[in-house]
Parts: structure tokens; C-alpha cells; sequence
């Protein structure tokens, strides 16, 4: 199995944002992307650009645009299946960086990662192919 790099966790924040996202309406999801890349934060950006993100939705929402990054890290937590630990006073960007921080030295995986692996190369322990594959 492939170890986790930094590229896997932006592309696993994205979607956890987009998944968040998803459940506002995908009118709403729309404006939100289209003001996002109107300040030059691509999709790609987001885990990177944490706090821009959480500047930028506050701004748009008030504070209710805060829970949609304490639910993109409750999201993200929960592919890594790892604890959020957020308190009230803990700065999400700091507390994003934390989570990338022990994602790489822990070596996680997502669930989502966990579950596009491909199975046909699997070996049993005799060192041969697995029954099923050809």
C-alpha cells in the first residue's frame, strides 16, 4: 500500500470540504467556489490555505461560515479516523496543521484511499496470486 504523502491529504481535504459543501445545496456550493476562486483559492488550495478559506466564508456568513471548517476537519478526521480534539478556543488553521502533522508521521490512510485500492495484485503468504485474480 502506498504511503500517505501531502498530496493525498490536500486531495482528501478537498473532498471533505466539497462533501460540507454538498450538503448546503449545490447553489450555495457554487457561490461559495465562485468567491473562493474569485480570491485566487483554487480547490486544490484549500487544506493549504486554511485560514484564507475560513477568512473568506466568515466574511460571506458571519460565523456560521466557520462550521463549514470545523465540519471539514470533523470530515477529515473522521477519513483518517483520528479524534478532533477542537476546543473552543483553538485556531482551525493551527489545529489543520496539527492534523497533517500526525496524518504524515502516523502514516495514515483514508477511508476513501482505503477503499479505491487495487485488490487483483494481492498476494497470499505463500508469496503467490490471491485465488481470485487471473
Amino acid at each position: 500500500m502506498r504511503t500517505p504523502n501531502i498530496t493525498l491529504i490536500h486531495e482528501t481535504v478537498s473532498l471533505c470540504f466539497d462533501e460540507v459543501l454538498a450538503t448546503l445545496g449545490e447553489r450555495t456550493k457554487r457561490i461559495i467556489y465562485d468567491f473562493l476562486a474569485r480570491r485566487g483559492i483554487d480547490r486544490e488550495d484549500l487544506s493549504r490555505r486554511f485560514d484564507d478559506v475560513e477568512r473568506v466564508l466568515v466574511e460571506l456568513y458571519g460565523q456560521g461560515g466557520r462550521s463549514v471548517m470545523v465540519g471539514t476537519l470533523a470530515k477529515l478526521c473522521e477519513e483518517y479516523s483520528i479524534p478532533l480534539n477542537l476546543t473552543y478556543s483553538d485556531s482551525l488553521a493551527n489545529r489543520m496543521a496539527q492534523l497533517t502533522e500526525n496524518i504524515l508521521m502516523q502514516k495514515l490512510i483514508p477511508k476513501h484511499f482505503r477503499k479505491d485500492v487495487e485488490t487483483r495484485t494481492f498476494e497470499d503468504k505463500t508469496g503467490s496470486f490471491a485465488g481470485w485474480t487471473d
